[in-house]
């Protein structure tokens, strides 16, 4: 593929348009893990202490805070803890921002940054059924061949869901590959969203090279995580990023914002509208975020923070936030088209050249002769995959 002039801007759409209705959210097709990969990148944090380490996901972002969902048992000491973000950057965790469940193995922890970073979408309770595609992530303590705790992203399928949790609230059961270490990591759905936490693994007692880390076993194949839904004694569902249930989904399940909440989101979105005009590009993010968490169903927020991140050149929450402009609605053919630009600025030609032929499509069904033009432009500077 050659290498495109990085001229056009991100399609952004009129301020003026404050807020869309609700529809139902069209999630990552289970097919694609890659693109589940790439995403459990973006929120999986590596937690570490001087006597060993876990793993965490971000689940909420409340200003400078942010949120981390893990197992209680990775935060079972006093001391602090340091937390590993997905760009590398290290935060105190600090043992007394702590709250774990009363009676699961299950606990959540807050960092402070000033760094954007995405947010796990939290899947709501839905049947999970025995053969669906799961997917564990997280950061194994070293072995024999893996010198480096490095970010690891395994597939399975789930075996179990018990409707009585076992002791401390385990009930997923899955065949996925986990070692020590990838403990308080995400599971994820055939559709990228969080269906609990990984803890425990049947084991056999056959130890690697103990001199290099004792507590490396060979598993027998069987893991245990805690359902996601046990996450709501620790967090109201309001301050959270939900999806829809996969099966059968509501429209009416997920509520419209209310009529302050609907003012309130014009407010910000004009703020924001002036922050960028001010050159205050931060700011006009920050505006945006609250937009979104009082309406996770506006496309257009989404749109246009995703379009200021990629002035900031943080390729990976612009694709985050156009991601989700198409989850929320797979005909919206700019947030393909400013995936595009996203995947292209970051390297990722493949990615830019899929995602610019779906916005071609779709611009040319509906009509959209302009925009279906320079998408063709994009794709000329391609060779076919």
């Amino acid at each position: 593929m050659k290498n495109l002039p990085w001229s056009l801007p991100p399609i952004t759409l009129s301020f003026a348009i404050t807020a869309i209705a609700a529809q139902p959210i069209t999630v990552i097709a289970a097919s694609n893990s890659a693109a589940i990969n790439q995403m459990a990148r973006s929120v999986v944090v590596r937690i570490v202490n001087p006597g060993g380490s876990g793993s965490g996901v971000i689940i909420r972002k409340l200003g400078k805070t942010y949120t981390v969902l893990t197992a209680a048992h990775v935060l079972a000491s006093s001391t602090t803890y340091e937390v590993i973000a997905p760009d590398g950057q290290r935060y105190t965790l600090n043992s007394t921002t702590v709250k774990k469940h009363p009676t699961a193995d299950l606990a959540i922890a807050q960092f402070e940054s000033t760094q954007n970073y995405p947010v796990a979408t939290v899947s709501t309770p839905e049947p999970l059924s025995e053969g669906s595609p799961c997917f564990v992530a997280g950061f194994p303590a070293k072995t024999v061949a893996m010198t480096e705790s490095v970010y690891t992203f395994t597939t399975g399928e789930i075996t179990a869901n018990s409707s009585h949790p076992f002791a401390d609230g385990y009930g997923l059961v899955y065949t996925n590959a986990t070692l020590p270490g990838m403990s308080g990591g995400p599971i994820f759905n055939g559709n990228g969203a969080l269906i609990g936490i990984h803890g425990r693994a049947d084991a056999k007692i056959e130890m690697q090279d103990q001199s290099l880390n004792p507590s490396i076993y060979v598993k027998s194949g069987m893991n245990l995580g805690i359902p996601v839904q046990t996450l709501f004694n620790l967090i109201p569902k309001a301050q959270l990023s939900l999806v829809k249930p996969t099966l059968s989904p509501n429209p009416s399940s997920v509520p419209s914002p209310s009529s302050a909440d609907q003012a309130l989101i014009g407010d910000l979105m004009a703020q924001s509208n002036f922050k960028v005009r001010q050159n205050d590009v931060p700011g006009a993010i920050a505006a945006l975020d609250q937009v979104v968490r009082l309406d996770p169903a506006n496309i257009i927020a989404f749109n246009e923070r995703g379009s200021l991140y990629l002035m900031q050149r943080n390729f990976l929450a612009a694709i985050m936030d156009f991601r989700q402009t198409v989850q929320l609605d797979p005909n919206f053919a700019h947030g393909y088209y400013n995936q595009g630009l996203a995947y292209l600025r970051s390297g990722s030609p493949r990615e830019a050249y899929t995602n610019f032929k779906q916005a071609a499509e779709l611009y040319k069904s509906q009509g959209k002769t302009e925009q279906y033009r320079a998408t063709l432009e994009q794709l000329k500077g391609f060779s076919q995959p």
